[in-house]
């Protein structure tokens, strides 16, 4: 199979299985919030069971790959570790704590939203990926994403009309989110240039574990009571989303531009919904179907809008 090939198929494993993270976190969070402060104890405290679970995982699955009984996949970094300078342990560093924060944050906003609603929101970091490019690094918006960018905003209007209770913390909370994982994002795209994406993953699981059980003890030091049912939830949805959807996230965009592996990803809210009607008999009001559409669509038109500006830019240099 051919890199485009593999990064393809681990984007849309990345985009079904965060579905199922979303989905099958539901229920396990709304009993925790009963039993909580706060929203946000509730938030870290889900965060940091995931973790808990998802950190031996991946040290298992870093260590098979060590011992080669399990092959190694995604592309090698292409530094030498000590040529770094300190770069890779600094991208790292950011990578992981924007992760910390982006997790926390959306499992507080879902406290006010639907599975579809915070899917669909969750995307909104590709957008504050190239909002960045142009506020830092002085890059133009062309006609094309401006209307992107309008179709994006006009989505987050839509939704913003939905009824839901506590609807303007809760977005507030998911788009903050989306702009901590955008962070994130590229900080663990300039890392892997220094490490492989098995050790980053490993490194990144314990580290998270460790930053979200103090904000939990910090916030309220007691042991949660769920029952079993929500118990496996909460298993599954740690499965599913710290270590398959992060993994398989990492490992296409390995494979492909950050840019591409994101518009891939753009399935990732019809996996939520129907994730979500199926676990949690939730079903999105009109207003979430249209404003989710308006919100992946101008995700579409800016990723495009980017790319060919990028060939562009790259072409003038060559003529040059």
């Amino acid at each position: 199979m051919q890199d485009r090939s593999k990064g393809i198929l681990f984007a849309q494993l990345n985009a079904l299985c965060a579905g199922l993270h979303f989905a099958a976190g539901v229920q396990p969070l709304n009993q925790l919030k009963q039993q909580c402060v706060s929203d946000i104890a509730a938030g870290m405290m889900i965060a940091a069971m995931y973790y808990l679970v998802a950190a031996p995982v991946n040290t298992l699955w870093w260590g098979l790959t060590r011992i080669g009984w399990i092959p190694r996949i995604g592309r090698q970094p292409s530094e030498a570790p000590s040529s770094s300078g300190g770069s890779g342990l600094l991208y790292s560093t950011l990578h992981i704590l924007f992760s910390a924060l982006g997790i926390s944050l959306f499992w507080m906003g879902m406290l006010h939203a639907t599975t579809a609603i915070a899917a669909v929101l969750s995307r909104m970091e590709i957008v504050f990926v190239i909002v960045l490019g142009f506020l830092l690094l002085r890059e133009r918006f062309s006609h094309w994403q401006w209307i992107g960018f309008a179709l994006t905003l006009s989505g987050i209007l839509l939704i913003r009309g939905t009824s839901l209770q506590g609807e303007t913390r809760g977005i507030l909370l998911l788009l903050a989110s989306a702009f901590s994982f955008a962070v994130s994002l590229v900080a663990g795209k300039l890392a892997m240039r220094y490490v492989s994406v098995q050790l980053l993953m490993l490194v990144r699981s314990w580290c998270m574990a460790a930053i979200l059980c103090l904000g939990w003890f910090l916030l309220w030091p007691q042991l949660p009571s769920l029952d079993i049912s929500n118990l496996l939830l909460v298993i599954l949805s740690a499965l599913s989303g710290p270590f398959l959807a992060r993994n398989n996230y990492m490992l296409a965009v390995s494979y492909l531009p950050a840019s591409q592996v994101v518009l891939l990803n753009q399935a990732q809210p019809l996996y939520a919904a129907l994730l979500g009607f199926l676990l949690n008999a939730e079903i999105p009001g009109r207003m979430v179907y249209l404003g989710g559409l308006a919100i992946i669509i101008g995700n579409i038109v800016l990723i495009l809008a980017r790319e060919r500006a990028d060939t562009a830019a790259g072409s003038a240099v060559q003529q040059s």
